[in-house]
């Protein structure tokens, strides 16, 4: 995952901060630390939209394919509404969960919210692995650090290849819906 088309930020970072020295163990799990919210953030911020959108089709959707459903009473009790509405109210709900199916909203809103929760749970538990560690073998920290930063990066990637999937998937599903309807 990118930033929208930047780079990570830790990648353009000046790195002439993190010097050996006294403080280098606290400014380098600093950084770690700041590394996993950035993806953190990124993650809570995009899914607010895609949950947004995502719970606006779904309960439309609701709505039109109830109304489609109870047509043909509405009709009975009142002779000027045409039963055939219901299908065209039907078609709009049905029309509503494929959009958000094919442009995955609700898998990406869960996506992210997983994501994010996997983030922070490996972002606690390196808080605690490392109090031990800041006083002791250097190796060890390091290695601490290292292993944090490729579970962040795991965590982002593994994330990544799932949307890539759902989108080839939706994309497909879409000209596979476009060549029934042209047969």
């Amino acid at each position: 995952m990118a930033f929208d088309k930047e780079s990570s930020p830790s990648v353009r970072r000046d790195w002439h901060a993190i010097q050996k020295g006294p403080n280098f163990k606290d400014s380098l799990v600093q950084d770690r630390i700041e590394y996993a919210i950035r993806y953190i953030d990124w993650y809570r911020k995009k899914k607010n939209r895609l949950q947004v959108f995502s719970k606006i089709l779904r309960v439309l959707a609701i709505i039109f394919i109830s109304l489609g459903s109870i047509s043909p009473l509405i009709a009975k009790m009142h002779p000027v509404f045409d039963p055939y509405y219901g299908y065209v109210l039907l078609a709009i709900g049905g029309s509503m969960l494929l959009a958000d199916r094919v442009f995955g909203l609700s898998a990406g809103w869960s996506r992210f919210m997983v994501a994010a929760l996997e983030l922070e749970a490996l972002t606690e538990s390196f808080k605690i692995k490392i109090i031990g560690e800041i006083e002791k073998d250097d190796q060890q920290f390091l290695q601490l650090c290292l292993e944090f930063t490729q579970g962040v990066s795991e965590i982002v990637g593994a994330e990544t290849k799932i949307w890539v999937s759902e989108f080839n998937s939706g994309r497909e599903e879409l000209a596979g819906l476009v060549k029934d309807r042209k047969s």
